[in-house]
Parts: structure tokens; sequence; C-alpha cells
């Protein structure tokens, strides 16, 4: 991918189409072509774009080459003859990310004798209504990759159902149930191309019964109203190039939010925000303008916004993010937000000393399903996979998954698949002495790669301090007995091996910027006292005997280089193993 993408960047056009060609003999899916390798090479030219380290033009260039190269693949050059089936009609926002898509869409339905039209313009609706009366398809095809562009489908699929013919979505922008595409009228939703494939099939011998869109909230219509508005007061926030595109945007996502109730949707558009050409300050400056020229009768809308600007400001003050849901619901048992803040620690810790960005912490629940905390995800979709947890449960020894892809029983993880096209896992199953399994905890990759010793032996060490805090939830204050003040118990009863309070009740997903940007190697000294089971003072003191090595930041707070804090880990585990042979 990395290779594919300095392709793009230079518009080397025979590059990426040998590239490109390359994927498709060895037998990658189109899917997982389009996923896993041209769409993230081509986001990463966008980023370099944004950020004004590449020219502006050519991130459009790029995606026009993708799709060029798409079209070219040999795999996709020997075809049923044209007209077997269709007409098709593939719909799809102009944007260069969802052109690609459409161009995947339609050239692996042509490859199957669709005969194939695709609709990309600034108005798709006008632009499929005059196409139906000339040429009336069996189907249409939508496809999207942000879910702030769902609304200009919503026209189309209402012109495509005056006449009667059925609707189907593809595409992350639909959710990872296609419930977004359903809630704007789609008849059906496929998770893959093949599945795209085998629905429009089976249309042709049975045309399903079409989906009514539900009703838009009144406050789309107030939200509407208050768009230009909005769109005014985020200009005023930073009057430049990049304030005349984000604040349109951040309406857009805003507006999405409240018409899906997803207020994550804006959570995640500001996280690619914050990797763009413009500062943090000035990110925060722009969502404080839009929440603020939003009146107190926008209901929702207003609550998400404003939730949005102060989750933004706690983490650029470096503050720990709430770990309780909007239910009020926190950690059961011991500890309570200070146990929560210490499975963040952990989780925290896991990633970094493994050199990675994602980590999960999942427990055991009743029934066979589990509930995890994640580390580093910008969406939660999918986090909870039983076949993965329940794999390194069953192994005393740590589990590494050199790859995702291929394995016969984690295939289609939906970890595997996107969103999330993860490679590679390591995990360790946490157990408090030799009891029960108490839950998993595992680092992953979107490349392939292997764990070292000295990562091994980091990630034990965070097995270790997260077993003894489970253990300790589970047990409560007293012995036999809840813990005082903790959260309602589980709905269901639990498993023997399970806490009999949910630690991770109502967390939400961390993300790397709430307390180590990305690129960030220095630890604070609560974070190092909690990888060590010692005091926070016990760390200062060996700062000050010079055990540890330690930095100041301009405040005077100490900070820990991460190779330094590994490389005492290591002396500590070989000191402790040495005591245990002797």
């Amino acid at each position: 991918m990395d290779a594919l993408a300095d392709d793009l960047e230079r518009l080397d056009a025979a590059a990426v189409t040998a590239g490109v060609e390359a994927l498709a003999e060895s037998g990658t899916p189109l899917d997982e072509l389009l996923d896993a390798t041209l769409l993230p090479a081509w986001d990463r030219v966008d980023a370099r774009c944004r950020a004004g380290e590449a020219d502006a033009a050519v991130a459009g260039a790029a995606a026009a080459l993708a799709r060029r190269a798409i079209v070219g693949s040999s795999r996709l050059a020997a075809r049923a003859p044209a007209g077997a089936q269709g007409p098709l009609t593939v719909v799809s926002p102009p944007g260069p990310a969802d052109l690609l898509r459409s161009e995947a869409a339609a050239e692996a339905a042509a490859s199957v004798g669709w005969l194939v039209q695709q609709v990309n313009g600034a108005d798709p609706a006008g632009e499929l209504a005059a196409y139906i009366r000339t040429r009336r398809p069996e189907a249409i095809v939508v496809t999207a990759h942000d879910p702030a562009d769902l609304l200009c489908l919503l026209p189309v699929i209402g012109v495509a159902h005056d006449q009667g013919i059925p609707v189907l979505s593809w595409g992350p922008a639909f959710g990872a149930t296609g419930q977004r595409g359903r809630r704007i009228g789609a008849d059906g939703w496929a998770r893959n191309l093949q599945e795209m494939l085998a629905t429009l099939t089976a249309w042709r011998d049975r045309v399903p019964e079409l989906v009514a869109p539900l009703p838009l909230p009144a406050a789309h219509a107030e939200l509407e109203r208050l768009r230009p508005a909005l769109v005014q007061a985020g200009l005023g926030a930073g009057e430049t190039t990049w304030a005349r595109r984000a604040a349109p945007a951040l309406v857009d996502q805003l507006v999405a939010a409240v018409v899906f109730e997803e207020p994550g949707l804006l959570g995640t558009h500001l996280e690619r925000e914050r990797r763009g050409p413009a500062d943090d300050a000035r990110v925060v400056a722009l969502v404080d303008a839009v929440a603020s020229a939003l009146p107190s009768t926008a209901g929702a809308a207003r609550d998400y916004a404003v939730h949005a600007r102060d989750e933004l400001r706690r983490s650029l003050l470096g503050a720990p993010r709430p770990l309780h849901g909007g239910d009020g619901g926190g950690l059961g048992g011991v500890g309570g937000a200070h146990a929560g803040q210490v499975f963040a620690d952990l989780l925290l810790l896991a990633a970094l000393s493994c050199q990675t960005q994602l980590a999960l912490l999942s427990v055991p629940q009743a029934g066979g399903q589990w509930r995890t905390l994640s580390y580093g995800f910008e969406v939660r979709t999918g986090l909870d996979d039983r076949r993965l947890f329940d794999l390194i449960a069953s192994r005393r020894e740590a589990v590494e998954i050199p790859d995702l892809a291929v394995h016969p029983d984690l295939v289609r993880s939906p970890l595997a698949l996107p969103p999330h096209n993860l490679r590679w896992a390591y995990g360790v199953a946490l157990r408090h002495t030799d009891g029960p399994v108490l839950g998993v905890v595992l680092v992953l990759d979107r490349w392939l790669r292997q764990v070292s010793r000295r990562e091994q032996r980091a990630l034990s060490a965070v097995a270790r301090q997260a077993a003894d805090r489970l253990a300790q939830l589970r047990r409560g204050p007293a012995a036999g007995g809840p813990a005082a003040g903790s959260g309602a118990p589980l709905g269901a009863p639990a498993l023997p091996a399970a806490p009999q309070h949910d630690p991770l009740s109502g967390l939400v997903s961390l993300r790397r910027a709430g307390s180590m940007p990305d690129g960030q190697q220095l630890l604070r000294s609560h974070e190092v006292a909690v990888l060590f089971d010692v005091t926070e003072r016990t760390v200062i003191n060996w700062a000050a005997s010079g055990k540890l090595p330690s930095l100041r930041t301009i405040g005077g707070h100490l900070r820990f280089r991460r190779e330094d804090v590994l490389e005492l880990l290591d002396g500590r585990s070989n000191g402790l193993r040495a005591r245990r042979s002797s």
C-alpha cells in the first residue's frame, strides 16, 4: 500500500496499473483491493494534499488514476457479452472516494454481464430521472463513502421508487449493518461486492417490496434553515481557505448526526480534521463558533455540537476522557472512575509498548458474548469479535495471529473487514493466578508484522496488571459481597468466569487524542506507575535517583521516554526470572 500511495502521488499511471493488476492476478477480491489497498493509499495522498505537503490537484488526479487502474485490471477484462443482464445504474456523490467505489461496483457488475451506467454528477437525482426515461434500468445501486453525503441520495431513491425500481446500497457510509440505508429508503444492503451481485441476480427473478424512507426529523428542517448562519459563524472562526471548506463540511456532519441520531459521526469527522492542515486550536474555534450559533431550541444539534467541542477541549488539555456512557453507568465494583482510568492507561500502555495504535480489552458476558473497551479505534462497530476472543481465551500462552486475512477461523472477522481492515493481532488471556479467564487484552495492526521479545514481555506485564484489577473488581471491597456504590448488576446472570459487575459497562472507546497523540513517545508518571504496579511517588523517586531517566515539561511535569521505561521493565522482568530460577 505504501508503494501504491507513492505511485499515486507521483501520478505514475503505469506503476499504479501494474500494482493493481498484480494484486488482481493473485486472486485478491475486488472488495479487498479497494478497501485494503486502493482507498487507504489514496487517503494517504489526500491527507498529504490537505496538509499542504503536495499540490491540492494531485488528490483528484490520483483518484482518476486509481479508477482507470480498476477498469484496466486484467482480471476484469474477460467479461460476459454486454447486455446479457440489465441495464443497471450505479449512483454516487461526486467525491473522489465515492467515484472509486462507483467504478468498482460498475466493473464488478459488468464483469458478470450487466450493462452498467454510472451517474455521479452534482445533481444525481436529476440525471437519473433523465436516464430512466430513455433506458429503464432493472435496479439502482447507490454507494457512498461519507454518511454526510447520504441525504443527497434520498431524492435518488425517491426517483427510482416512483418508477418501481428497487435500490441496493453498498459502502461504509450506510453503516456496518446497512441501517442508514434503510433509514433513507434503500430496499437492500450488501456487505461486499459478492453480496451485491447475488442480490441483483435474485432481484431479477423477484423484485423486492419497495421500502419507504423514514420521515426526516423536525430538527432537520430547523438545521437547514440555520445552515447559512452556521456556515457564516464557522467562517468567522478563521477566514482561510481551510475554513471555507471546513465550515460547510462540519455543518453537513452535524446534519447527518441529527438525522441518523449518531453523535459519533461528528467526533469521527473532527478526528479527521485534526489530521489535516489546521492546528488543533483552529478546529476547536470552528466547533465552538458553530455550537455558539445554535439556539437553545436546536435541541439535539446543540447538544451534539457542545459535547463535541467539550471533548475536543478536554483532549487538547490532556485531561482523561470520561469513561462512561450517556446512561451514567460506569465501572461496577471497586474503584469506580479510578478503576476506569486504570484500564484506560493499561490499554494505552499496551498499544505504546507494542508500537501500534490499536488495543482492545474485553471481558466475557452471559451467553458467551464479550464486552469490549478499545483504544485508537474511530469506529466501535464490530469490536466484540467472539471468535477472536474465544481463541485467545482458550490458550494458556499468548496468541499471535500473523494474518487475519488468511486465518481459517477469522478470515471473516469483522475486525478483518471494512472499516477496520486489520491484519495482525497479538493477545493474552487474563487470569488471576491459575483461576478462570477474566478477559483478554490484545494489540492489533493494519500491517503484517512480528512481535518482538521485548514487546511480548511488555504486554505480559500489562496483562498481569489488568488481570489483577479485574480480579479485584470481581471480588468487590468485601469478600462475598457487591461493591459499595457500584452500578446496577448485569441483566443476565454472569458466567462463572465473568466478573460479578461488568467492569466495562458504559465505557466508550478511547481515541488516540485523549492521552497519547500520534507519534508521542513520552509517558506520564501515573502511566508508568500503572505499568509497574507501584505508587506514583515511587516513580518520582526513581526519576530523582536516576533509576529511570526523565524529562520535564515547560510546566515542570515529569515525562519518561518509552524506550527508557521498556528497558527498566526488561530489567525487572529478567531479575524476577533469575530469582525464581534460583
